[in-house]
């Protein structure tokens, strides 16, 4: 392996190429004594080494800095690595580590969020946000089936009280509003404005049947529904 080039990344670290499809980050006083020089030989036995004593250790310990910060799911925490500068095999020997120790689990992850969105967020955005976190089609369905089969309360309540919720926040109700203030509120609805809010209501993820629902239930709820804060 022939190393092609040498980029400084700041005042410490450099990024290392090669003719091969990898490339590392090291301090400059690493690359110093590893002897690390533009058109030098990469030996497989110095790249190895490079991957487990150097680059794999450093890589564990920014995954566990970044999870200090919270549950990360799977695909969060590879692309936080890459950007890091961590070439692809590290990243995912890393992964295999974190997933065999329990410390990166997108199940878990997944029911989790279920658990504190579904009162918030329509189910459609829900699935949404957490195709865009990297969480596979199958897993979501099967947390969301579970979710559904386990909650205490009735998901579809739940998502009525999401959707109340943000027909509240989107005509400013605040919690608390008497039942003065919330026809006041809906009072000031023209066909133009009511179309307006069942449009933004739609691209939440909201079904059409709950939202002519809920706008009907809203103008007459005082405090039948809390106030949820946004996600």
């Amino acid at each position: 392996m022939l190393i092609t080039g040498i980029e400084p990344l700041d005042k410490r670290r450099c990024k290392v190429l090669t003719d091969e499809d990898f490339a590392f980050v090291l301090y400059k006083g690493e690359a110093k004594r590893l002897g690390i020089r533009e058109n030098a030989e990469l030996s497989e036995s110095e790249r190895e080494g490079i991957i487990d004593d150097i680059l794999t250790k450093r890589a564990k310990e920014r995954a566990l800095y970044i999870l200090k910060g919270g549950d990360k799911t799977t695909e969060e925490l590879r692309k936080k690595l890459s950007d890091s500068g961590y070439p692809d095999c590290v990243t995912e020997r890393v992964l295999s580590f974190l997933s065999e120790y329990g410390l990166c689990d997108d199940r878990r992850y997944c029911s989790t969020y279920i658990s504190q969105k579904i009162g918030k967020l329509s189910e459609r955005m829900i699935r949404e946000k957490l195709r865009n976190k990297g969480i596979s089609p199958d897993i979501i369905r099967e947390c969301l089936y579970k979710a559904k089969d386990s909650s205490d309360e009735d998901i579809s309540e739940l998502q009525k009280r999401a959707c109340i919720t943000a027909i509240y926040k989107k005509l400013g109700i605040r919690t608390g509003c008497d039942q003065e203030a919330i026809s006041e509120a809906f009072a000031k609805l023209d066909e133009k404005k009511r179309a307006s809010l069942f449009a933004a209501l739609m691209r939440k993820g909201f079904g059409a049947g709950l939202i002519k629902e809920c706008l009907k239930e809203a103008d007459l709820c005082t405090d039948g529904y809390q106030l949820c804060e946004e996600a």
